[in-house]
C-alpha cells in the first residue's frame, strides 16, 4: 500500500492507495501541529478503514515548508520508513520551462505529472483550492506557465473582514443571480464571479495556446465546476495519482 500525503495552506490531505482505488481524506492543517497530531491523524484514518495498514511506500509534498518535517517524522514514525520528499532532485519526469523550475509548488509538480499520466496534451489544468491556479502544459508535456489568483474562499473572507456591514456567510449557489438581500448577493458575487474568471482566464489562455483536454481539481472543484462554461473535466484524484506516478518513476531507475 501507498501513502501519500500533501500539505497545503489549508488542508492536510491524506491518501491510501490499495490498488486500484485511493482512499482520501482532508484535514485542517495549521502551523502549530506537531509531530504527535499527525500521527494521531493517521492512526484514526487507518482505524477507520477497519483493516491492518501496512505501507509499502511513502511520499510527501508540501507547500508550508515548516510543516514539511513535522509530517516527515509523523510518517516514519507511523509507517517505518522515510518518505520520498517532492522536490529538487527528485526525478518528476516533467518538462518545466519556467524561468526557474525550482520555483514550481509541489502540488504543481504533482499535478502535471498527474494529468500527463492521465490525460492527452496539450493540457489546461485548473486547481481550485487555497489558491486558484491555471495552468498550461504543451503537446510534449511541458509545462509552460501558470496564472496564479486567490482562492474562493479567501475572496469571501477577505470581503467580509474588509467591509464592516457585511458578514460570513455559506459558500454555495445564490438562489438567484441578482440577490435581493446581503447573503445572496455575496454569493453571487463570489461563486459567480470565480467562476466566470476561471472561464475568462481559461478563453484567454486557448486563444493563444491549443487545448486537447481541459481539467479541474481542487478541494472547491465540487463547488465552481457547475457554474463555469468551459467543457472541463473534473478528476478529484490528480494530486494523488501524480504522487503515485513520480513513485512509479523512482522505482524504475532504482
Amino acid at each position: 500500500m501507498i501513502l501519500a500525503v500533501h500539505i497545503g495552506n489549508s488542508l492536510l490531505e491524506i491518501g491510501f492507495f490499495d490498488r486500484p482505488q485511493w482512499t482520501i481524506s482532508r484535514l485542517s492543517a495549521h502551523r502549530g501541529m506537531t509531530a504527535d497530531d499527525a500521527l494521531l491523524a493517521l492512526h484514526a484514518l487507518s482505524a477507520m478503514r477497519g483493516a491492518p495498514v501496512s505501507i509499502e511506500e511513502a511520499i510527501l509534498s508540501s507547500v508550508s515548508p515548516g510543516l514539511t518535517p513535522v509530517l516527515c517524522e509523523a510518517i516514519e514514525r507511523y509507517a517505518g520508513l522515510r518518505p520520498l520528499v517532492v522536490g529538487p532532485g527528485v526525478k518528476t519526469g516533467l518538462n518545466i520551462k519556467i524561468n526557474d523550475p525550482s520555483e514550481l509548488g509541489a502540488d504543481l509538480v504533482c499535478l502535471s505529472a498527474g494529468v500527463l499520466a492521465k490525460y492527452r496534451p496539450p493540457i489546461l489544468l485548473v486547481q481550485a483550492g487555497s489558491a486558484t491556479t491555471l495552468s498550461y502544459l504543451d503537446a510534449q508535456g511541458g509545462f509552460l506557465g501558470t496564472i496564479i489568483t486567490a482562492g474562493t474562499r479567501h475572496m469571501l473572507d477577505s470581503l467580509v473582514r474588509h467591509a464592516d456591514l457585511l458578514n460570513p456567510v455559506a459558500l454555495r449557489p445564490p438562489a438567484k443571480l441578482l440577490g435581493t438581500d446581503s447573503v445572496e448577493s455575496m454569493q453571487s458575487g463570489v461563486l459567480l464571479g470565480c467562476a466566470e474568471m476561471i472561464d475568462g482566464l481559461s478563453r484567454r489562455i486557448m486563444a493563444q495556446h491549443p487545448v486537447e483536454t481541459a481539467v479541474m481539481t481542487g478541494a472547491l472543484a465540487d463547488t465552481l465546476l457547475p457554474h463555469c462554461r468551459t467543457a472541463f473535466v473534473k478528476d478529484d484524484t490528480l494530486l494523488f495519482d501524480g504522487m503515485a506516478a513520480i513513485l512509479e518513476r523512482q522505482r524504475k531507475r532504482s
